[in-house]
């Protein structure tokens, strides 16, 4: 009995502070390139997570305004938004 207390004991302080550490590991981090259906990555990328801070250059499709744009992983760890870029023709 000695021993399951313990180990009880060990897993109510010891785990919270292991999870805590992994979520705070993938925190500042965006997922996958943002796809839009105006525009695509002028450089493809099969990376599935981004730094915060890591800027990315897209361009517009045919038929859209502006050449190019960047979006950037920002530390909510969302991609800036990019809807006012690549207006429609």
């Amino acid at each position: 009995m000695g021993a399951t207390v313990l180990l009880w004991v060990f897993l109510a302080i010891i785990t919270p502070g292991v999870l805590g550490e992994l979520e705070r590991k993938h925190e500042g981090q965006c997922k996958f390139l943002p796809k839009y259906p105006f525009a695509k990555p002028k450089i493809l990328s099969d990376q599935s997570e981004f730094a915060v801070g890591t800027t990315w250059e897209y361009e517009c499709l045919p038929g859209y305004f502006k050449r190019s744009f960047f979006t950037t992983c920002l530390e909510t760890s969302k991609w800036s938004d990019a809807q006012k870029y690549c207006k429609r023709e």
